[in-house]
């Protein structure tokens, strides 16, 4: 059968493009680079672009009847929500649910972090990646301050990085991954990038390390996202911390709740049987080939088949 052609502008971010994801696109279509000095078919070729590009290097194509998608898959929770009128034409918007587990699964897998093994020596409460200090972790480190000394933690924008971290130019950097913060530390705080209700539940690869890694995890993020990660098969922690803080609307309770989960847990030297099940389980799961490849196809090719054949 013959492959849809999507064609996209290296000079526009998309995610057929990047190195880790192109080979698991092109088991479903032929994935084209655009070149201004060649003519194109316009009924033979999908516009791939970005939902927040303004290049207008597709226009001409769309104008000769080309179909188009917007990859939204970065920006899911704010996909809906996008002002139609601020894109330069009718098409997909493609946005999935799942695809910062579809992301993580493979660009680990890329770098070969599937074979971490975990060595345990605890010397640190918890760990807390920080690259931007937005006003939600100022208020996370503002309550977290008697207890801070314990946590291994970052904030890259204040110029404090983790043991043996890399800099921002150097490769993926909010994906960079070294064991000894994890062997270091018994649990992780994740500190999502929203925590309101504005947007759909945004779960991205801050939530996914550390079941990628073999860690317990509180979250500070939006309500109901533990609630998410069980739905899609993988364990939390209620025996470790209360997870009621989950269905809290209201933000200063929600964050006051987590805080004292992080004070009152008890670090000790091992995890006990339920816990290192759990984090099997998890890390098992987030690495299933099977599950991702089925949620690569639902969510991302049948959409794009779904688009292909309504003309």
């Amino acid at each position: 059968m013959k492959k849809l052609k999507l064609l996209f502008n290296p000079e526009c971010t998309v995610s057929c493009a990047h190195y880790y994801l192109r080979p698991v696109f092109e088991q479903y279509f032929d994935i084209v680079e655009y070149d201004p000095r060649r003519d194109y078919d316009a009924k033979e070729h999908i516009i791939f672009t970005s939902i927040i590009n303004r290049m207008p290097w597709f226009v001409h194509l769309a104008d000769q009847g080309a179909r188009v998608i917007y990859d939204a898959l970065w920006e899911h929770h704010k996909a809906q929500l996008f002002p139609v009128k601020l894109l330069p034409g009718p098409g997909l918007i493609l946005d999935c649910k799942f695809y910062f587990w579809i992301n993580e699964h493979y660009y680990n897998i890329s770098q070969g972090y599937q074979n971490y093994v975990p060595a345990k020596n605890i010397e640190y409460r918890a760990l807390l990646p920080i690259r931007q200090t937005k006003p939600h972790r100022k208020r996370l480190l503002d309550k977290l301050a008697p207890c801070i000394d314990s946590i291994l933690y970052s904030q890259v924008d204040q110029g404090r990085f983790l043991p043996n971290d890399i800099t921002e130019d150097l490769g993926i950097f909010q994906r960079y991954f070294d064991s000894q913060w994890y062997d270091s530390t018994a649990f992780t705080i994740v500190s999502e990038t929203v925590t309101y209700t504005k947007y759909q539940l945004h779960v991205t690869e801050k939530c996914f390390k550390p079941m990628a890694y073999y860690h317990p995890f509180v979250v500070w993020g939006q309500p109901g996202v533990l609630q998410y990660l069980q739905q899609l098969g993988f364990e939390t922690f209620p025996h470790l911390f209360d997870e009621t803080y989950d269905q809290e609307l209201d933000q200063d309770l929600r964050l006051n709740q987590i805080v004292k989960n992080i004070q009152d847990f008890d670090v000790t030297p091992s995890y006990d049987t339920t816990t290192l099940q759990k984090l099997q389980h998890n890390r098992n799961l987030f690495y299933s080939q099977d599950r991702v490849e089925t949620l690569f196809r639902q969510g991302i090719v049948d959409p794009i088949m779904e688009y292909a054949q309504t003309r």
